[in-house]
């Protein structure tokens, strides 16, 4: 948790490479934990511009969402994370109407704990 935490504050402070030096340094078996260090890094590759090293967290975060039973009600928060991550990654900033229709879509979800920052990243 230690390390999780420096990385929070290190990408608060706009430090993305030693948001990653520090999320590659965690071993996190609580499977709430995992994820929220996962949604971090997909931040931080958002940020800079890594969307091959994105796509490939999102698949995987997929996939430990699927390997894991005990989510609850988290599940659904993190399914929406990654699935406006991806409809994120296909938009296409020109497309006036596609990124409106995006950021109403973003505003009206009711279980998004990353709504800011998705929002952050569709401007009108």
């Amino acid at each position: 948790m230690f390390s999780f935490n420096l990385a929070r504050l290190a990408y608060a402070e706009r430090k993305h490479h030693h948001v990653l030096e520090l999320l590659q340094k965690a071993n996190y078996r609580d499977p709430l934990h995992n994820l929220a260090a996962k949604t971090l890094l997909m931040k931080t590759y958002f940020d800079l511009g890594e969307l091959d090293s994105l796509q490939s967290l999102l698949d995987a975060m997929r996939n430990y969402i699927q390997r894991k039973r005990v989510l609850g009600y988290h599940r659904s928060n993190y399914l929406n994370i990654i699935r406006y991550a991806e409809k994120l990654l296909r938009l296409r900033p020109n497309d006036r109407t596609a990124v409106a229709e995006l950021r109403v879509a973003i505003e009206k979800e009711e279980v998004l704990t990353e709504k800011a920052f998705f929002l952050g990243l569709v401007k009108n």
